[in-house]
C-alpha cells in the first residue's frame, strides 16, 4: 500500500509538472512571437517614417541596416524590382512582385507573411510596408532568434523543473507516511479507539473487529471440538480410518497408526494402500466408497478384527469413508475355544459311554459267561469313574471360568501343603518306583489353600503319569515360588505353548495309556490365574519337565 500511495504521487507530481512545463513554454512562445510580431511592425513603420522624409533612401537603408544586422530588410519599387537588399546580391533576385506581403502591402498599406525564402533557405517573417512613394519596405526576421530565446528560457525551467521534482519527492514521502502512519498503527486485536485512525475507514475498521472476533469464538469453538475428538480417538481401543473419495488418509487415530506400524507424519499425504496391502480390508472401504454400508472380519498380524465401513455423505455425493476397526481377537478364541472344547468333550464322553454302554448290552443280553460278568462290571466301574471325573473337572472349568470360585485367601506356608501332597501320591509313585524328592526350604504365600494344593497335586501327579519308571520327581521352594521337576517324557518346544490348553495331550500314543481327563494343566491355569500366580515351564524332549509357579 505504502509504494502504491507513492507511486501514485510521485506520478501526479511528475504529470503535473510536465503538463505545466508544456502549457508555460507554450504560452511563452505564444506570448514571444506575438512581441516580436509588434515589435516588428513598430520597427518597419519607424523606418518607413524615416524613409518617407529621408531624400537618399538608400543611404537610409544601409543607416538602418547598421543597426538592425539580424534582420533582412529589402526595398522594393511598385513594380516588383528589388532595389535594396541587405543581405542578398540585388541583381540575382527576381521580381517580388508575386510575393503575399508585397501583393498585401500594394493593396492595404501593410502586408505580412510567413514562409519559406528560397534566398536565405529558411523559414521568415515578413512584415511590408507601402511608402509614400509608392515603394514597398519589407523587414523579414528568422523564427530561429524565437527558438533560441525559447531554448534559453527552457533551460532554466528545465532546473527549476528538477529541483520542483526532487521537492516532489520529499513531499511524497512525507505526504505518505503521513497517510500510512495512522493506517499502519492499528491494531484489529486491540481497541482501534485506542489510537488514531481516520474517521472515513472507522466502520471498516469496525467490521473487521467484529469479524476477527466472530473468527476466534469460531477458531475456539473449532479448537474446543478438535481436542475432543481427538481425546476420543487417541483413548479408543477401536481402530479408526478416514479417507476421501479417492483413497488418501485424512485421518487414523493411535490404535490404527500402532496396527499399521505407521505414525502420523509419514501417513499424510498417502493412499491407504501405501500403508496397508490387506486386499480384505481395502475392498470393504471401496465398498464404502461406492456408498455401501458393510463389515467383515478379518485377520490382521496376530489378531481379528471386525471391520464396520460406512460411507461419508455431503448432501448427496459421497465425499469419502470412516472405518472401525473392533478388536475381536479375545471372541474369537474364545469361540474357536468352545468350539474345540464342544468338540473334545464329546469325544471324551463318548470312548467311556461307549465302553459302559457296550459292556453292559453283552451283560443284559445273557452273552458274557457267568465267571465274566464280574470282570466286565469292573471294566463299567472303572469307565464310569473316569466318567465322573471327567464331568468334574469339566464343572470345575466352567466354575472358575465363570469365577464362581470364590475361596478366600491367606497366609500360608508352601512347605506344608507340598508334604501334604507328596504324602497323598506316595504309594502311586511307588507303583511305578518313583521318587519324590520334598523340598527343604519354606516360604510364605497370600492365597488359598485348597487351590494351592490342587495346582501342586496335579503337577505332581502328572510328573507321576508321564514319568519314566524308576523316575525321579524333585519339589523345590525357594521366596515365593515351588518347582516340581521330573525325568519323564518331557515336551518339545512346539508343544509347550499348547500344553495348557483342553484336552490336549502331548504324546498321544502314550495318552492313551495313562489315566486322565486332559484337563489338568488348563485347571492349573485357571487355578493360578486365581491366585495371581505366573506358571513358567522349561523342558527338554526324553529329559523330562520343570513347572515353577510364581506367586505375588
Amino acid at each position: 500500500m505504502y509504494k502504491k500511495i507513492y507511486k501514485n504521487m510521485c506520478f501526479l507530481s511528475i504529470f503535473t509538472l510536465l503538463l505545466t512545463a508544456a502549457i508555460m513554454i507554450s504560452a511563452f512562445y505564444s506570448v514571444y512571437s506575438n512581441r516580436m510580431s509588434a515589435e516588428l511592425r513598430d520597427e518597419i513603420y519607424i523606418a518607413g517614417n524615416i524613409l518617407n522624409t529621408s531624400s537618399d533612401k538608400i543611404a537610409a537603408l544601409n543607416a538602418i541596416s547598421t543597426s538592425v544586422s539580424d534582420k533582412r530588410i529589402s526595398l522594393i519599387s511598385p513594380n516588383g524590382k528589388v532595389v535594396f537588399d541587405n543581405n542578398a546580391d540585388i541583381s540575382t533576385l527576381k521580381p517580388h512582385s508575386d510575393r503575399p506581403e508585397i501583393i498585401q502591402a500594394v493593396a492595404e498599406g501593410f502586408g505580412e507573411a510567413h514562409r519559406n525564402s528560397l534566398t536565405a533557405n529558411e523559414n521568415l517573417h515578413y512584415y511590408a510596408l507601402k511608402l509614400n512613394d509608392g515603394m514597398i519596405l519589407r523587414i523579414a526576421t528568422s523564427g530561429k532568434t524565437t527558438v533560441i530565446s525559447l531554448f534559453s528560457i527552457v533551460a532554466v525551467m528545465l532546473f527549476l523543473a528538477s529541483l520542483v521534482y526532487v521537492l516532489s519527492i520529499i513531499i511524497a514521502i512525507k505526504l505518505t507516511d503521513n497517510i500510512i502512519k495512522p493506517i499502519e498503527t492499528i491494531n484489529i486485536f486491540e481497541d482501534s479507539k485506542k489510537s488514531y485512525v481516520y474517521p472515513e475507514i472507522q466502520p471498516f475498521i469496525n467490521r473487521i473487529e467484529n469479524q476477527q472476533k466472530e473468527i476466534k469464538r469460531q477458531l475456539k469453538k473449532i479448537d474446543s471440538q478438535k481436542f475432543r475428538l481427538k481425546a476420543i480417538t487417541t483413548s479408543m481401543n477401536e481402530g479408526l480410518i478416514i479417507t476421501d473419495k479417492a483413497e488418501n488418509i485424512i485421518s487414523l487415530n493411535n490404535c490404527t497408526l500402532n496396527l499399521f506400524n505407521a505414525n502420523e507424519y509419514n501417513y499424510r499425504q498417502k493412499k491407504l494402500n501405501d500403508i496397508t496391502d490387506n486386499k480384505e480390508l481395502m475392498s470393504c472401504i471401496r465398498m464404502a466408497l461406492d456408498g455401501n454400508r458393510n463389515d467383515i472380519i478379518i485377520r490382521l498380524g496376530a489378531k481379528t478384527y471386525q471391520v464396520f465401513s460406512s460411507p461419508v455423505f455431503e448432501g448427496k455425493k459421497i465425499d469419502g469413508s470412516i472405518t472401525l476397526l473392533f478388536d475381536i481377537s479375545t471372541k474369537a478364541e474364545s469361540e474357536l475355544i468352545r468350539r474345540e472344547f464342544t468338540a473334545n468333550v464329546s469325544h471324551e464322553l463318548k470312548t467311556p459311554l461307549t465302553s459302559i454302554h457296550g459292556y453292559a448290552q453283552i451283560i443284559t443280553s445273557g452273552i458274557a459267561r457267568s465267571e465274566d460278568i464280574n470282570g466286565f462290571a469292573k471294566k463299567i466301574e472303572k469307565e464310569s469313574s473316569r466318567l465322573i471325573v471327567l464331568i468334574e473337572d469339566i464343572i470345575k472349568l466352567s466354575r472358575l471360568d465363570e469365577n464362581k470360585e470364590n475361596h478366600s485367601k491367606e497366609n500360608i506356608y508352601l512347605k506344608a501343603i507340598a508334604d501334604e501332597v507328596r504324602e497323598n501320591l506316595l504309594q502311586k509313585a511307588d507303583e511305578k518306583d518313583i521318587i519324590i524328592i520334598p523340598p527343604c526350604d519354606d516360604t510364605l504365600i497370600y492365597a488359598n489353600r485348597t487351590q494351592v494344593g490342587e495346582m501342586i497335586y496335579n503337577l505332581c501327579d502328572n510328573a507321576i503319569k508321564y514319568n519314566k519308571t524308576g523316575g525321579r520327581i524333585t519339589i523345590e521352594i525357594s521366596n515365593k515360588q515351588i518347582s516340581i521337576a521330573d525325568t519323564g517324557i518331557g515336551i518339545s518346544q512346539n508343544d509347550i505353548d499348547r500344553i495348557f490348553e483342553r484336552f490336549y495331550r502331548v504324546d498321544k500314543s502314550h495318552s492313551k495309556t495313562v489315566n486322565g481327563t486332559g484337563l489338568g494343566l488348563s485347571i492349573v491355569k485357571h487355578l493360578a490365574q486365581a491366585n495371581n500366580a505366573i506358571i513358567n515351564v522349561e523342558s527338554t524332549l526324553g529329559a523330562g519337565s520343570k513347572f515353577t509357579i510364581l506367586f505375588e
